[in-house]
């Protein structure tokens, strides 16, 4: 509606109506929309709205109460966050711009030829710093200060497009697509954390951003916050677990790296993840029999004072400490908790520690491929064609050594410790709590190839049709015990030798077979890696069989070079600690 020639000493009922239609009118609409939305509860789909705006603030006069029902438009972003309607409406505003020989525009007709030449000379000169190529001149004088961020990808892997398979479907009808076995995910649980943790340490050397941050999470020294922090300001991001303290991504690494890479990968056997075994001060209990009757003994200190009387020929435990050669362990990272990925407190301070960590393995190569239910997969097939392949050289140690050396010393032992030292109870931990099948559970046991075999016995498994999905690994923990027995088997060395046997490396890895390409019929196959990466990465040009040694349809060829970053990894440590 125009007003123009309208000064503030000449408002009329036209001035009136105009600002009725440009403002009062323009909110009831708005009013409506709302109303109409909240009475039908459409909260997540807000109404786009552009408001009509205009730099024109009573800077050219004489148009009544137009620039007033302009800029009081501008007052809905500040009520937008204040009033309840917000989520309703979704404000955006167009300021109009000014053109010549229009209405509004009549008062400066006089100087708008030389408003357009200077516009003519200002894009003169642009276009003459795009030729002369000068944003990348004026880049060499200024100073980028970037700040990283953390950019976790979890992409889904690169599939072949139709046109480079065209001589694929030459071999239509020679291959039963039932029987091919696809890798679909992977995952483990290492001295170096998990696959991604230990794939940028062994190729780089170093932790990325990313990695620092997941390492950071994993040792306990990080978590994620999402409130309101003690001075009352809102953060959503990472925390300081000890502090309560805001950290910013870039900052993870400068304060806890050093503290990561020394409680992480092959390192010296850490007392406090062993129960207070120290290789240094390892105890023995000698056996003496009494040749004659000993003094009088004190044994208790209380209100009356008791003393026992030690015979001849009665025996004896003393203990006694000697410092063992076997130092050096890959151990799960310092601080690791099965808490932190969900598993309940119960079933934690139930189990064995080495089923918690199958756990967190089985359940990555399910999100590899997008599962994030493994009930999801009984939507197509029934539970009987989903089955486990998972198994181990020595089984839970934490549990054998409750069960024999603590339950001797009469310490508290849950009842049931026995049933935590089978092999096959990690499997059916993981069937009963995670896959819920009914499908095959094979349990091998292999030693150090017992996840080699886990794999050919799941690909053996589904072949023949008993099974369309297996989830298949192996797992083993290091414990005091086994460090001191392998030394006696002589596949340890110290001085003069350093072996990576002297490392075993508590954890388990697998990995999935899977392909969203093949037929809704096809199999797919979970399965899983060596726990031991580091014993193998040692060895070069090695052949490992899975059968007999003349089986050749059984062979897997798995080659180090000399190279390898693992080994480098290897070489500097026995250099630090004077191995040869």
């Amino acid at each position: 509606v125009p007003e123009n020639g309208r000064e503030i000493d000449g408002l009329d009922d036209k001035s009136e109506l105009a600002h009725r239609i440009m403002l009062v009118n323009l909110l009831r609409l708005l009013s409506a929309v709302k109303t109409k939305k909240a009475s039908r509860h459409f909260v997540t789909r807000p109404t786009q709205v552009i408001l009509p705006l205009s730099p024109n603030h009573g800077l050219f006069g004489n148009d009544g109460l137009y620039s007033e029902s302009k800029i009081s438009l501008e007052t809905l972003f500040n009520r937008w966050n204040s009033e309840s309607w917000g989520e309703y409406l979704c404000l955006a505003g167009a300021v109009i711009g000014w053109t010549h020989v229009t209405g509004p525009m009549d008062a400066t007709n006089s100087v708008a030829q030389q408003a357009e030449l200077r516009r003519a000379i200002t894009q003169d000169n642009s276009a003459d710093f795009i030729i002369t190529n000068g944003v990348e001149a004026e880049r060499v004088l200024q100073t980028v200060k970037v700040n990283p961020h953390a950019n976790f990808k979890f992409d889904f892997p690169h599939l072949e497009s139709q046109s480079s398979l065209v001589d694929v479907s030459q071999l239509r009808g020679m291959v039963d697509l039932k029987k091919v076995i696809v890798i679909t995910g992977f995952a483990e649980v290492s001295p170096w954390g998990s696959s991604r943790t230990r794939w940028e340490m062994e190729c780089r050397g170093q932790f990325t951003i990313e990695c620092c941050i997941e390492m950071a999470w994993i040792m306990g020294h990080i978590k994620h916050f999402d409130g309101r922090l003690p001075d009352g300001t809102l953060h959503v991001g990472w925390v300081d677990t000890k502090t309560g303290q805001p950290v910013d991504d870039k900052e993870i690494c400068g304060k806890y790296e050093k503290d990561i890479l020394t409680h992480t990968g092959v390192r010296l056997i850490e007392p406090e993840i062993f129960h207070g075994y120290d290789p240094k001060k390892k105890s023995f209990n000698q056996e003496i029999e009494l040749i004659h009757d000993l003094e009088p003994l004190e044994v208790a200190e209380e209100a009356r004072t008791w003393w026992s009387m030690v015979r001849k020929g009665a025996r004896v435990y003393v203990p006694k400490a000697f410092s063992f050669s076997r130092l050096v362990a890959g151990q799960i990272p310092t601080g690791w908790d099965a808490g932190r990925y969900g598993i309940p407190a119960d079933i934690i301070a139930q189990v064995d520690r080495a089923p918690l960590w199958a756990f967190v393995a089985a359940a990555e190569p399910l999100n590899a491929p997008g599962i994030t239910d493994p009930y999801e997969l009984y939507k197509y097939m029934h539970p009987s064609e989903v089955g486990t392949c998972i198994g181990s050289g020595m089984g839970s140690m934490e549990s054998r050594r409750k069960m024999f050396r603590d339950r001797r010393e009469e310490k508290d032992v849950q009842n049931d410790i026995l049933q935590e030292t089978f092999i096959n109870t990690t499997a059916g931990w993981i069937d009963l709590l995670l896959m819920s099948s009914s499908g095959p559970i094979k349990t091998p046991v292999g030693a150090c190839a017992t996840a080699l075999q886990s794999v050919e016995i799941a690909c053996d498994t589904i072949i023949p049709g008993k099974a369309k999905v297996m989830l298949t690994g192996g797992y083993d923990d290091v414990s005091e015990e086994g460090s001191y027995e392998f030394s006696g088997t002589a596949s340890s060395n110290w001085c003069d030798r350093f072996s990576m046997a002297d490392a075993l490396s508590a954890g388990l890895q697998s990995f999935v077979l899977w392909s969203e390409s093949l037929p809704k019929d096809s199999s797919f196959v979970l399965v899983a890696n060596d726990p031991r990466p580091e014993i193998v990465a040692t060895v070069d040009d090695t052949s490992f069989h899975t059968a007999t040694k003349h089986d050749q349809t059984n062979l897997l060829n798995l080659t180090t070079m000399s190279n390898t970053p693992q080994q480098g990894l290897v070489r500097n440590f026995g250099e630090k600690f004077q191995y040869d």
